[in-house]
C-alpha cells in the first residue's frame, strides 16, 4: 500500500509539473507573438513612411511640370493631380488596414494561443488516472 501511495504521488506530482511547464511554455509563446506582431507593424509603417514620401515626390513633381508648362493649375492638370492623390491615399490606407490586420493575426496565431485548456485537461487527466490506479 505505501509503494502505491509514492507512486501515485510521484504521478500526480509529475501531472502537476507538466501542466505548469505547458502553461509555462504558452505563455512565453504569446510574449513572443506579441513582440512579433510589434516587429512586423513597426515595418510595414517604416514601409508606408518610405511609399508616402515617394508618392509626394511623384506629387510634387507633377505640379512642377504644370507650372514649368506655363498652364494654370486648374482644368485637367488640376484633376490629373488630384486623381493621382486621391490614388495614392487609397493605396496608403489599404497598407495601413493590411498592417494593422497582420499585426493582429500574428498575436491571434500565436503558437501556444488556446492551448492552455488542452495543458490543464491534460494535466487533469494525468492527475486522475494517479488517482483511478491507487484506488486499485
Amino acid at each position: 500500500m505505501a509503494l502505491a501511495t509514492i507512486a501515485a504521488g510521484i504521478s500526480i506530482g509529475s501531472s502537476i509539473l507538466g501542466m505548469a511547464s505547458g502553461l509555462s511554455a504558452n505563455s512565453d509563446a504569446r510574449d513572443a507573438a506579441k513582440k512579433q506582431a510589434r516587429l512586423t507593424y513597426f515595418q510595414r509603417q517604416n514601409e508606408i513612411r518610405q511609399i508616402q514620401k515617394r508618392q509626394d515626390q511623384v506629387v510634387g513633381s507633377n505640379v512642377a511640370k504644370v507650372y514649368a508648362s506655363n498652364l494654370q493649375m486648374n482644368g485637367s492638370s488640376r484633376d490629373f493631380v488630384k486623381q493621382v492623390q486621391n490614388d495614392f491615399s487609397q493605396e496608403l490606407a489599404f497598407r495601413r488596414t493590411a498592417a494593422n490586420l497582420e499585426k493582429d493575426a500574428i498575436r491571434s496565431n500565436a503558437p501556444g494561443m488556446g492551448a492552455n485548456i488542452g495543458t490543464i485537461a491534460s494535466g487533469i487527466a494525468g492527475i486522475g488516472s494517479s488517482l483511478v490506479n491507487y484506488n486499485r
